[in-house]
């Protein structure tokens, strides 16, 4: 079983290769970067007995959802936590309902919603 911290260096070293390959950016469609960002998932999962998949933008779209074992499809969630914590919900949401009033606020919000995904021990995945 690969802990969440293993999967996350790995990820971790994965995203610099495919930005060092792709000259500044991930490079198109990488199976590494993206089967490690689905490491992480399971290796969630496996540790915590959930895992739930987060979008961190989701205009249209729901925010949190419960892992099923399903795979996860590039670009299909941002984040990952072992709970669901209605506090990241709530500052989720507020963002999106916000009034978009320029990159300023906008980065204040999302600065919140992920210094509160670290505090509850989730991580960004990382897609190409």
């Amino acid at each position: 079983m690969t802990t969440p911290d293993i999967a996350r260096t790995r990820l971790s070293a994965e995203a610099a290769r495919s930005i060092e390959e792709g000259d500044g950016c991930p490079a198109e469609s990488d199976d590494r970067l993206n089967e490690a960002s689905r490491s992480l998932v399971v290796a969630v999962h496996e540790s915590h007995g959930a895992a739930y998949l987060w979008r961190l933008n989701p205009v249209g779209e729901t925010a949190v959802r419960l892992w099923t074992g399903e795979i996860v499809c590039n670009f299909d969630a941002d984040a990952v936590t072992p709970t669901l914590d209605r506090d990241l919900l709530r500052l989720i949401v507020a963002r999106v309902d916000a009034p978009y009033t320029g990159t300023h606020e906008d980065a204040r919000r999302l600065d919140l919603i992920l210094d509160k995904l670290e505090e509850v021990g989730g991580m960004v995945l990382v897609w190409s």
